[in-house]
């Protein structure tokens, strides 16, 4: 599990940069290997309350099969080898 093509790429991109109702509010997916299978809304920041949020995963900085630009959505990227 967890390979880009079970990824749910639009919903991870669309979270980040949707203006809801409640525009400080952010939703993010999450990803359970246990499911196998990405679930939306799983975490939620309030950008009045969480100046900085981490966000691990190989493929935020990946730049192929829909990935192309998600790294430009985030303001610091850090690749640890």
């Amino acid at each position: 599990g967890g390979g880009e093509a079970e990824a749910d790429v639009d919903g991870q991109i669309n979270s980040i940069e949707d203006d809801n109702e409640e525009e400080n509010i952010l939703y993010m997916p999450g990803f359970d290997h246990a499911k196998g299978d990405p679930e939306p809304n799983v975490y939620k920041f309030d950008r009045n309350l969480h100046s900085v949020v981490i966000c691990e995963g190989l493929y935020l900085l990946h730049s192929h099969h829909g990935w192309e630009g998600i790294s430009d959505l985030f303001d610091m990227s850090i690749f640890i080898n």
